[in-house]
């Protein structure tokens, strides 16, 4: 008689370890991927900051001067709107005047056209040609961590960006949003002029930009410039305030409107400073004895260890 041969497989003990184990693996493995991938966005989130401050310096070099926060409309101290009789009222905002330095002398050109011509002395999304190509997506303003896409859907579709330009700190409570070199602090404000040798405190010890993600109320802002001319708070400005020490004003706080500093990256944002440097700023750091110091640009106070 033949022998029956034994039939060789697994048991359904053993199929079930073996499962186990692969989940274990992904488990292991999907957060060192996610972290991964994370620290890859992050730093093309820096390589964006240094871009931006690279195209700033050679404005600067060109202009002797910083481009304008936005031009054409300041608040007075009852929030009541008055023109600035000097300039057009466009809203440009200082990211638009860098396009040439960033490989888009051609956007530009085609958006200056009309909002720099003599006779035009409205808001530039009043032109239906400008605001289309404001609606244009540029990657160099936003951040890959960002979980929105190139075009800002909470800001009426125009071109997103996650960087605000930075006009100061203050440690009063509330009050109307700085507009006057007067009353502002840091580099960028309505109308701004400021130059290097405004500096005092150093370029290095001093915020240019910061980090403004569209998670958690936050609304990110457009590259364009700005979008209304009424009101204070709105989360379209082009730039930002360190605002007083409290809660929703620190970074990654809530806001007022949302318009607080903040990041799609854990523990803090990313900011870019005078001298070119990007550094990445916890949201557990001390905020009046830091954070407003590096928002402002020559106020005399030195600098704690960040």
């Amino acid at each position: 008689m033949k022998r029956l041969q034994g039939r060789h497989g697994f048991t359904l003990i053993e199929l079930l370890v073996v499962i186990a184990i692969i989940a274990i693996l992904i488990a292991l493995l999907l957060p060192a991927v996610q972290q991964a991938r994370e620290a890859a966005r992050r730093s093309q989130c820096q390589n964006n900051l240094k871009q931006l401050g690279l195209a700033l310096h050679n404005y600067h070099d060109v202009h002797k001067v910083f481009p304008p926060g936005e031009i054409g409309v300041r608040l007075s101290a009852g929030r009541t709107e008055f023109r600035d009789a000097n300039s057009p009222v466009n809203l440009i905002g200082w990211s638009c005047f860098i396009l040439p330095y960033m490989d888009q002398a051609n956007l530009y050109n085609s958006i200056g056209s009309t909002v720099f011509s003599a006779s035009f002395g409205a808001a530039w999304y009043s032109s239906s040609t400008v605001s289309t190509l404001g609606q244009t997506p540029l990657s160099a303003f936003a951040c890959p961590s960002d979980p929105m896409g190139l075009v800002n859907t909470d800001m009426g579709g125009w071109g997103k960006s996650n960087y605000g330009g930075c006009a100061g700190g203050t440690t009063q409570a509330s009050g109307i949003r700085p507009t006057t070199s007067a009353s502002c602090k840091g580099v960028f404000y309505i109308n701004s002029s400021t130059r290097i040798r405004d500096i005092t405190d150093g370029t290095s010890n001093t915020i240019l930009l910061g980090e403004r993600t569209t998670e958690g109320g936050q609304k990110g802002t457009i590259w364009i410039g700005q979008r209304t001319d009424v009101g204070w708070g709105y989360a379209e400005y082009v730039y930002l305030n360190l605002l007083n020490d409290t809660t929703e004003h620190r970074i990654n706080g809530t806001g007022y409107n949302g318009d607080a500093y903040s990041s799609s990256h854990e523990g803090g944002a990313q900011f870019l400073l005078g001298d070119g440097a990007v550094r990445f700023i916890s949201e557990n750091v001390n905020h009046a004895a830091t954070a407003i110091n590096l928002a402002n640009r020559a106020d005399g106070n030195v600098v704690a260890e960040y």
